[in-house]
């Protein structure tokens, strides 16, 4: 759906706080005038994508499981950070020792491969993953944690490609730190 766009569902007994004083809309909730057209996008975009959500959870479990696959048998010493059972299809955090995430996701971001440290809504923060944390990672273990992402435009050609680039900045890396 267009930027800007939005839906939020309130349960019946929840009263929450304005965030904007002004006119009386969506009762009395929120000053401002409805996007009628992107609120239409909004929804045609909602019923396509529950339409296809099946086949479209299917082939993105594919390449993530495709992508984990290749970096374990192509890529030594590295772990999963998670359960291999119940996660979201589409993403998989991994974590490289003596390759620390931030030159990793620097040299990723020059070879043009898009990477993460943490969390989607916490990306470019310095601090290790509070969520790795959580799992019981240590504050080293975490910084040498990345986060992948797979989507709907996301093709198998670009995961293979994802795969070598990868490779190829972990063993960079690996080759050049003292610690490794």
């Amino acid at each position: 759906a267009p930027k800007g766009v939005g839906a939020l569902y309130i349960r019946d007994g929840v009263n929450i706080a304005k965030l904007m004083r002004g006119g009386a809309q969506e009762r009395n909730q929120r000053p401002g005038t409805e996007n009628t057209a992107s609120i239409v996008a909004m929804g045609t975009a909602l019923s396509l994508a529950v339409s296809e959500m099946q086949e479209e959870t299917a082939r993105i479990s594919a390449m993530r499981e495709h992508l984990e696959k290749r970096i374990f048998a192509e890529i030594p010493d590295v772990y999963l950070n998670g359960n291999r059972e119940h996660r979201l299809p589409g993403t998989l955090n991994l974590r490289f020792p003596g390759a620390g995430s931030d030159a990793v996701l620097l040299s990723l971001d020059m070879e043009g491969l898009a990477a993460s440290g943490g969390s989607a809504c916490s990306a470019g923060a310095a601090e290790a993953s509070h969520v790795l944390l959580a799992m019981g990672l240590s504050e080293s273990e975490a910084k040498h944690s990345i986060r992948l992402s797979l989507g709907h435009m996301n093709t198998m050609e670009e995961v293979d490609q994802a795969v070598e680039i990868l490779k190829r900045v972990v063993l960079r890396i690996r080759s050049i730190s003292p610690v490794y």
